[in-house]
This record gives C-alpha cells, structure tokens and sequence, in this order.
C-alpha cells in the first residue's frame, strides 16, 4: 500500500514539476497530402481543427492568446499556401510556421 502511495505522490510531483521542452506529432500528414484532402470537406475540417488545436495548445503552453483575432479560414489558408510553396514538409511545419508568423 506504501508503495502506492509513494507512486501516486511520485507522478503527481512529476507532473507538476514544469512545462514539457519539446512536443511528438503522432499521424503527421505530409504536405501532398493536405493537398489532396483540401477538396474534401470532412478532411479540410479536420485539418483545420487540428490546426487550431496546435495554435490553442501553444497558446496554453506560453500563456498567450495568440490568433485569437484572426479567423480560422484565414490561418487555414494561411497554412494550406504554405504546403502548397513546400510540399516536402508537414502539416505540422505549416502550424508551426503560422504560429511563429503570428508572434
């Protein structure tokens, strides 16, 4: 039961200790690949909520409120000319990009 104990209190100090320095995309999606979802709209709306995950997640990691008055067709559009001007990168390279864009 100590031992438990011990574990739960250990994550929790883990946990709280700080901020993460680094961050792992999970099913990126390549840039020819945005290209081609761009005409579907199921696919368009989902990389344009992933995109506006990364922006409200950085925004919670920095304590901002970066993009907040710019529309989400806008920063969509923004990250979609992106992939088209670089189709060897990812959608991720886009959002981070635009993110650093809006700074």
């Amino acid at each position: 039961m100590n031992r438990i104990v011990f574990a739960t209190i250990l994550a929790a100090a883990t946990l709280a200790s700080g901020q993460a320095n680094a961050y792992l995309v999970k099913g990126n999606v390549t840039c020819p690949e945005i290209m081609e979802e761009h005409n579907n709209e199921t696919y368009r709306a989902m990389n344009r909520w992933w995109l506006l995950g990364y922006i409200t997640g950085r925004n919670y990691e920095l304590d901002l409120e970066t993009g907040l008055d710019v529309g989400e067709d806008a920063l969509y559009k923004t990250a979609y000319q992106f992939c088209a001007d670089n189709p060897d990168l990812t959608w991720d390279d886009a959002a981070y990009f635009l993110y650093d864009q809006m700074q």
